[in-house]
């Protein structure tokens, strides 16, 4: 199967492709709200939810104390929004929408963007895509 365009990571970046993004990834993310099967509930390390299980098993592989200090930064931000976690709606997410699993067109002065590669989809935080 061939999709004309380039992948995203070879396009430059620019508000009109970003915004181009922003829609393909959310028109997914609202078709898979409805969407429900069995195959999508799994643990997978990818997973949003399961963030603090793996930053404790992988924390101490991290190379640097400069980059171990990073990651505690970006972790107390996820420790001020915990508590709303739970609030958050969940469906089928596509849960990879990056630079090499997007396809970039430009068409008649305008950008379409398509996603490809649905193996990593979960059921998750909605907001996560």
């Amino acid at each position: 199967t061939y999709l004309p365009g380039e992948v995203l990571a070879e396009v430059a970046q620019g508000a009109e492709v970003m915004a181009a993004v922003g829609d393909a990834v959310g028109r997914v993310t609202r078709s898979l709200l409805p969407f429900q099967h069995p195959a999508i509930h799994h643990d997978f390390d990818w997973d949003l939810k399961n963030f603090d299980r793996i930053f404790q098993e992988h924390s101490p592989k991290i190379a640097t104390a400069e980059r171990r200090e990073l990651a505690l930064q970006h972790l107390a931000t996820l420790d001020a929004v915990r508590p709303q976690l739970p609030k958050l709606r969940q469906s089928a997410v596509h849960n990879d929408p990056n630079d090499y699993n997007l396809v970039a067109q430009q068409e008649a002065g305008s950008w379409k963007v398509f996603v490809l590669d649905f193996g990593d989809m979960v059921a998750s935080y909605t907001v996560a895509d």
